[in-house]
């Protein structure tokens, strides 16, 4: 249990970190460029790969106790695993609405905490349950809080190197 609650707690620090870089955005740049380029399109899609990351958590909590490891990965594994592939095509797609900064940053916030919560609530061994990841394969629930911290690590990254370029064009 308390690799799952250090898991919970990189991603409660991801989420700071996430959170403080996007209010620091200014609403010009939340809202420049176009389709999934736009920062607040990134933010939805965080929002909602949170949702999905929430609701594989509850799944893995909820399922019958294993007496073997379900993983196959290793957790160093975990943070690296962007630079093998692409998001998945049609998986937390944007719907392009999030135009309003303070309203869309409380929604993520909020995504962010109900997954803490999720997680804060599992009572069980979540080394010993999990769920496959399309891409990646069986991860177990450690692992999928892993994921869902490195996955906000990386978009806060991309949201920073954008926020890089589009100060750079503007001067």
């Amino acid at each position: 249990m308390d690799e799952f609650r250090a898991a919970t707690e990189s991603f409660r620090g991801a989420m700071r970190r996430a959170v403080a870089t996007i209010a620091s955005l200014d609403d010009a740049a939340w809202t420049a460029g176009a389709g999934r380029d736009r920062l607040c399109d990134v933010v939805e899609h965080m929002a909602i790969s949170n949702g999905l990351f929430r609701g594989r958590i509850a799944k893995i909590a909820g399922d019958p106790q294993r007496d073997a490891p379900y993983a196959l990965l290793e957790d160093g594994e975990i943070a690296h695993l962007f630079e093998r592939a692409d998001e998945p095509p049609g998986v937390a797609e944007p719907t392009g609405t999030w135009t309003d900064r303070a309203t869309a940053l409380e929604a993520f916030k909020g995504s962010g905490d109900a997954l803490a919560e999720t997680a804060a609530g599992a009572q069980t061994n979540m080394r010993l349950r999990g769920a496959r990841h399309p891409l990646f394969g069986p991860m177990d629930g450690v692992q999928w809080m892993l994921f869902a911290s490195a996955h906000t690590e990386r978009h806060r990254s991309d949201i920073i190197g954008r926020l890089a370029k589009l100060n750079a064009a503007s001067t």
